[in-house]
């Protein structure tokens, strides 16, 4: 198994007005902060800072793993497996952590947007609220409950898509897609975004 041994924390800075520009983004330098000590996160394939719970990331692993979140803290320690129930793991890709329905409440949102083939006509994003965890705790597996799934196709044909990100200002949901030589497009999901029925993105962009 291949195992992830440096957690990279990378800050920028998104400006709005020029958040489609072509322009390559500047990145700080890594920091090595630590090694993660859950050898079961071995394929992280995505990471959000919680918005609720100080010195706290989520995480999951790539395809191939149970409907599970990984809370770890900024020195990689493991604080805990979060079942999030009544959702499959196909190809969950990436996680979001962002505002939702409830006022003034932090959501964890997560990605079931990857489709290697392009075989897939609907996709998922699941949206839950972001539980308490104290950044020192002892590890702990529970259960999250009360997950909400918008169901979504693409405006021009399957994609696979690896990224998820939550605007925290209007609350739109956005998704890039990957795989596309020189065609990469932005989606978009305006908000409030449906759970009950099959909604289609707004192609709002095309990136070199």
């Amino acid at each position: 198994m291949r195992k992830i041994q440096k957690i990279l924390i990378i800050a920028s800075w998104l400006v709005i007005p020029g958040m489609f520009a072509q322009e390559s983004p500047d990145f700080a330098n890594g920091v090595n902060l630590g090694e993660l000590q859950y050898e079961w996160l071995n394929e992280a394939s995505g990471l959000a800072a919680s918005q609720k719970n100080e010195n706290v990331l989520w995480s999951h692993n790539d395809s191939g793993d149970d409907n599970v979140i990984y809370a770890l803290n900024l020195r990689g320690e493991h604080l805990g497996i979060y079942t999030i129930d009544g959702v499959n793991a196909r190809d969950w890709e990436d996680i979001a952590i962002g505002p939702g329905p409830g006022e003034g409440e932090s959501y964890i949102y997560i990605g079931e947007i990857g489709d290697n083939y392009s075989q897939y006509d609907e996709k998922y994003i699941y949206r839950i609220p972001e539980p308490d965890v104290d950044a020192d705790q002892e590890p702990v597996e529970t259960t999250l409950t009360g997950v909400e799934t918008i169901t979504y196709q693409y405006p021009d044909g399957n994609r696979d898509s690896e990224t998820l990100m939550v605007d925290p200002l209007t609350k739109d949901i956005y998704v890039v897609s990957k795989r596309e030589w020189e065609d990469i497009r932005v989606y978009r999901a305006p908000y409030p975004q449906s759970i009950s029925e099959l909604i289609t993105l707004d192609h709002v962009a095309t990136l070199e």
